[in-house]
């Protein structure tokens, strides 16, 4: 009886000490999740492939398709915006392409310059595999060009593609130091690249004769002249003209010579560089006729500043039978409509006689004319000036005075 009592203990303790155990291990069973199954790299598993012996297992589908997003209806436009260009003389040109199908008549580019104004259109035209619609060069200016897309339907329907009248695309045109400086040049001249100018000049140098009231050394001069600004780095601006001077068109001598009235009758042409808006050369070329033949000449202006401002002038010309001629002028820009010029000259125009007389011996060939000018510019590319000056040879105990008149229009 005490050995049975003893051996009841004994499998009591062990089971006892057993329980925990099995616990254990079956908390640890209940936490591990069971083994996943192998995934399937086949577009259409079947039942045998995964495995599944559960009848009442949920079946799989014979093909299953994943979708990342959800396309609209109809065909979708690729357009790759422009924000930024420069000037080309080849223009710019705007790519698309569709994706899908589409039916429509026509896919269609408006564009305009800068921030209003009227909208042009152009038609995107087949490119090989892309349509293309080119805005013209003259368009791509700075500061901007918008632009935006739009689509003809199959029903004649309009359909803004990309952007829209509202809210169109905005290219910012970037504007290079070449083009800059030509815009400044020319809006400095108002805008005008052409001027056409005319001006009449008195010129007289006082001389009298006894018994006669009159001046018997003065002549008179018509300039006429076409001016075309190229404003480039180099070349800035050409000039053509006429130019007559005394003969028929009015001249006194003390002593006119047999031949006829001195004087001459001229075409010239001017070219003018400037070079970084302080210092410039003007040549000149001169060819025409006189009483004496053929009458060539020429001459040279050195200028110290710009020509759109105020600046100074040093030049020289001459021509066959009418002499020399030396002038210095000081051109004051007092506001954006008046000029102030001061202007003298040391010429032996129209003639240049040779001393060969008793009334002539020892008087000087060549006189001096200072001035002072002043030219308007009125609405309308209108320009007046005109000039007061004084007129006197070396040798003369007294001058006269001198004046001119001119007008000019640019445009």
């Amino acid at each position: 009886m005490r050995i049975v009592t003893i051996g009841m203990a004994m499998a009591l303790t062990v089971g006892l000490a057993a329980m925990p155990a099995g616990a254990r291990a079956r908390s640890q069973a209940a936490a591990k999740p069971p083994a996943a199954a192998p995934a399937a790299v086949d577009d259409d598993p079947s039942a045998e492939e995964l495995d599944i012996e559960d009848e009442d297992a949920a079946p799989v589908p014979e093909k299953a398709v994943v979708a990342t997003a959800v396309a609209p209806a109809g065909a979708l436009l690729f357009h790759w915006p422009v924000s930024e260009a420069r000037p080309d003389r080849r223009g710019l040109t705007m790519s698309a392409r569709w994706q899908g199908e589409w039916h429509g008549r026509e896919l269609r580019l408006h564009w305009r310059v800068g921030e209003a104004g009227p909208w042009k259109v152009a038609v995107f035209v087949p490119r090989r595999d892309m349509l293309d619609a080119k805005i013209p060069a003259g368009d791509v200016t700075p500061p901007s060009v918008a632009y935006w897309i739009e689509s003809v339907e199959a029903d004649g329907g309009l359909r803004a593609r990309f952007g829209s009248a509202e809210l169109p695309q905005v290219i910012r045109v970037a504007e290079d130091a070449r083009a800059q400086r030509l815009r400044d040049r020319l809006a400095d001249h108002g805008g005008h690249r052409h001027r056409f100018e005319a001006s009449f000049r008195h010129v007289d140098f006082g001389r009298r004769v006894p018994g006669d009231a009159r001046s018997v050394d003065n002549y008179n001069q018509l300039e006429i002249a076409y001016t075309f600004r190229a404003l480039l780095a180099g070349l800035y601006q050409a000039q053509i003209g006429f130019l007559a001077v005394g003969d028929r068109l009015g001249v006194q001598t003390l002593d006119p010579p047999p031949e006829g009235r001195p004087g001459a009758y001229l075409a010239f042409m001017k070219l003018y560089w400037e070079f970084g808006d302080v210092f410039g050369l003007e040549p000149m070329l001169m060819l025409g006729a006189s009483r004496l033949g053929l009458a060539p000449g020429g001459g040279m202006t050195f200028r110290f500043g710009s020509i759109r401002s105020t600046h100074f002038d040093i030049g020289i010309k001459g021509a066959k039978s009418l002499g020399w001629s030396f002038v210095t002028e000081l051109d004051v820009k007092a506001a954006s409509f008046v000029k102030i010029r001061v202007r003298n000259e040391l010429t032996n125009w129209p003639t240049d006689p040779e001393v060969d007389s008793d009334d002539l011996r020892g008087v000087a060939p060549y006189g001096i004319l200072p001035s002072l000018g002043l030219a308007f510019t009125i609405p309308g590319g209108v320009e007046i000036s005109g000039s007061m000056g004084y007129g006197i040879r070396k040798g003369y105990d007294r001058g006269w005075i001198n004046w001119s008149v001119g007008a000019a229009v640019e445009f």
